[in-house]
């Protein structure tokens, strides 16, 4: 399984002194430096290729069972870009879990939202592609994560809603539960949930309604307040929420932060991070649209470590 292996030198120092070495000493040298390891991997679906990106962090332990998170691109992204947008490899390689950035197809998910043009059966992917995941590298699958940005994070409650037997916990971002799905459906078990939101989101309204703001029409989504509720009562929570406010530390994103946190049965959690004046963007990220389109990114937290503390807490 390792004929498809690819280094990628982070370090343009060593890089251009391994360029000058001969092919043994190469071969020598990897096995005590540091690499990312990326795997480039197709699997068959329903007569479809689909395609997705395998990260192992730098000290797997193949006697071990490892944390999967899988990590899912917004509309019009792909798994490639995803490597540099969320960060979640370099977090991986501290922290030791898999990485697995799924490629959709025509830049998309089929969420639930039934006014998207896309009848691609994602969910059957998924599922069989966690299967796969489990065959080929060292997997705890009681442990397995999904999250995602907008269409990656409808897409993270689609499968919270229908592979909860897979899904230990989700972690979407600027996404709430699609309209369609909540009338239709509810998770088979419990699912924890941390979910992170702006209130001044122009694309998926923060109260609900319309997804696409002014421009585009992308179906109807529930409000946060409603997909937080529906996750309480899934996880037999115990409201009132504890309120923590969190740190302000950049003063010139015009963002503040409140976190809400509910205690649930059987050591599940739910999460609402809410965030004043917060855009359709992923905290600590990039600026990667005009404030205008997409609104402000929020600075005082870094939304990858965040969901991944989440994560890392359940067990």
């Amino acid at each position: 399984m390792y004929q498809d292996f690819k280094f990628h030198i982070q370090n343009s120092n060593l890089k251009s002194v391994i360029c000058n070495l001969n092919t043994a000493f190469f071969f020598s040298l990897i096995a005590t430096q540091v690499f990312a390891q990326d795997f480039y991997k197709k699997i068959n679906i329903e007569g479809e290729q689909r395609e997705y990106i395998v990260h192992l962090p730098i000290n797997l332990n193949s006697q071990k069972k490892h944390a999967l998170l899988l990590v899912f691109h917004g509309g019009g992204g792909t798994a490639k870009n995803s490597l540099s947008f969320f960060g979640f490899n370099q977090v991986a390689d501290t922290a030791a879990f898999i990485v697995v950035y799924p490629n959709g197809i025509k830049k998309g998910w089929n969420d639930g939202r039934l006014i998207r043009k896309h009848n691609h059966n994602d969910i059957g992917f998924i599922r069989q592609l966690i299967d796969q995941l489990g065959k080929d590298y060292p997997v705890d699958e009681k442990r397995v994560f999904a999250t995602g940005i907008s269409n990656g994070g409808f897409f993270s409650f689609a499968l919270g809603f229908h592979l909860a037997d897979k899904i230990r916990a989700i972690a979407p971002v600027c996404a709430t539960i699609p309209e369609d799905i909540l009338k239709s459906s509810t998770p088979a078990k419990p699912v924890s949930l941390l979910l992170i939101n702006g209130t001044q989101d122009p694309l998926v309204p923060y109260n609900g309604g319309k997804v696409g703001g002014k421009w585009l029409n992308r179906g109807q989504c529930t409000s946060t307040d409603e997909t937080v509720n529906k996750f309480i009562e899934v996880n037999q929570c115990n409201p009132p929420a504890t309120q923590t406010s969190l740190p302000d530390r950049d003063l010139t994103d015009e963002c503040t932060t409140k976190k809400y946190s509910y205690r649930c049965a059987n050591e599940n959690q739910v999460h609402l991070i809410r965030i004043e004046g917060g855009g359709h963007t992923w905290p600590g990220g990039k600026q990667y649209l005009g404030k205008r389109l997409v609104g402000r990114v929020c600075r005082d937290f870094y939304a990858t470590t965040e969901v991944w503390n989440f994560f890392r807490q359940l067990k």
